[in-house]
């Protein structure tokens, strides 16, 4: 199954948004709550992007793969 651009662009503006979110709310927290729950929201926002990062990363490893194999035939 191969990835339209329609498809690409929609699961990066999904990312994007949500680095969006986990700065702001960074930001947020900072201001106004003590260092220890503002480490473990950092911990978990982070966490949340490198496995949104680790799937983009998989998903594109599949599409080249793909590509390869039809290319191969």
């Amino acid at each position: 199954m191969r990835e339209t651009e329609k498809e690409k662009a929609f699961r990066q503006e999904g990312y994007e948004e949500k680095v969006k979110e986990a700065l702001e709310e960074l930001s947020r927290l900072t201001g106004s709550k003590e260092w220890t729950e503002v480490r473990e929201m950092v911990e978990k926002n982070l966490d949340t992007v490198q496995n949104m990062a680790f799937m983009e990363g998989y998903k594109y490893a599949i599409a080249v793969l793909e590509e390869g194999i039809v290319h191969m035939k």
